[in-house]
């Protein structure tokens, strides 16, 4: 059978079913286009299948020996002109499936306009690359054997009405066959690139495994390791709340030190809690913090642009040792308590940068 021409559509809609197709039956066997040769020029002015929307499609359709191909075609994603290529090899046993999309200059206001979440979104995303390539017969026989990257370079985004704000230089992900997705992403904060490990769950889980999923993020900055974790589900609403941290450091003095703060003592730090990026500004929520020997739980917000940082925090603590940041003195023979000279005597020095502090701190016993 032979098809030759061009065909032209304002809409044409993909029926998908209600997404409930049986994962192991067959999708795609060796010779289902056999006998088949087509050269069709595409000129459809959109196309739906479930939540995929593509508009002004310009490609020319081939099929021959088998191999079914889409070459250098246009189409509009996002409200962005794209690049798409698509090549099904029902020839090969078992058969081969690959694709890649790459488009740039996206306004990420459509993304979330095209999935029904209007204004949730704002900024700019440079560039994005999707590519895979699959063997098999059935929807599980892809997912195994997929290898899939994804490339995303030089955006800015601000997610929901808490205005959780991201800016990252790249975000590189790939699968490859029957493994976790893994990979890196560099994020930029108070002009501090940050370079974070990936990993995610395998290609086979996110078909197979109801939401949410969990992506896990670790790197170091500033002598702090730091571990976190992000929930991943089909809506961007989850993107808008905080994530969950942990960080350790052997001295926090070591990130104290990048902003001109110095303590006589070394501070081992263990922290957990949630962290969210905001349109101006760091915030933590600390469920549990040791530094050294004192304990605090409580808020902290830390603005690092503008003159100088300010750094604004609400502390409980259920031991507060003074100690663990004061020079130690050499110890002194005992005598009787006079407060008049305890209150005369300077404090210890610290050097502090051009800060502003606001901390409040509820503790209830004080060691020192």
């Amino acid at each position: 059978m032979g098809i030759t021409g061009s065909l032209k559509a304002p809409n044409l809609k993909i029926d998908t079913g209600k997404g409930e197709e049986n994962f192991d039956a067959p999708l795609l066997e060796q010779g289902d286009l056999n006998g088949v040769f087509a050269d069709i020029a595409l000129d459809i002015d959109r196309i739906k299948a479930a939540t995929v929307r593509l508009r002004f499609i310009d490609a020319q359709l081939n099929i021959k020996d088998g191999v079914l191909w889409i070459d250098d075609a246009d189409a509009t994603v996002f409200e962005t002109v794209s690049n798409v290529e698509l090549r099904v090899d029902a020839f090969s046993d078992p058969p081969v499936l690959s694709f890649k999309v790459a488009t740039g200059d996206v306004d990420p206001a459509n993304i979330g306009n095209d999935l029904g979440l209007q204004g949730f979104m704002t900024g700019h995303i440079g560039n994005i690359e999707v590519s895979a390539r699959a063997q098999g017969v059935t929807l599980r026989d892809f997912a195994d054997a997929a290898d899939v990257s994804l490339l995303i370079e030089d955006g800015a985004l601000s997610i929901g009405e808490g205005a959780t704000s991201l800016e990252f230089l790249s975000l590189n992900l790939s699968a490859k066959p029957g493994q976790p997705a893994s990979g890196s992403e560099s994020i930029v904060l108070a002009d501090i690139p940050i370079d974070l490990d990936l990993e995610f769950v395998t290609l086979t889980d996110l078909f197979t495994k109801p939401s949410p999923w969990v992506l896990n993020a670790s790197g170091a900055l500033l002598g702090l390791n730091f571990v976190i974790a992000r929930e991943i589900t089909p809506s961007l609403q989850v993107y808008a709340s905080p994530v969950t941290m942990r960080m350790e450091s052997d001295d926090l003095r070591t990130a104290l030190a990048e902003f001109d703060m110095d303590l006589p003592k070394p501070l081992p730090l263990v922290t957990h809690g949630t962290l969210q990026m905001l349109d101006d500004c760091v915030a933590f929520d600390l469920e549990e913090t040791q530094i050294a020997n004192t304990d605090v739980q409580g808020k902290l917000e830390v603005w690092l642009e503008g003159e100088r940082p300010r750094v604004e925090a609400d502390f409980d603590s259920t031991l507060f040792t003074v100690d663990d940041f004061m020079e130690s003195e050499p110890v002194s023979e005992i005598t009787d308590f006079d407060i008049v000279t305890f209150l005369a005597d300077p404090l210890p020095s610290w050097t502090m940068p051009d800060v502003d502090l606001k901390i409040r701190l509820d503790a209830e016993p004080i060691n020192w």
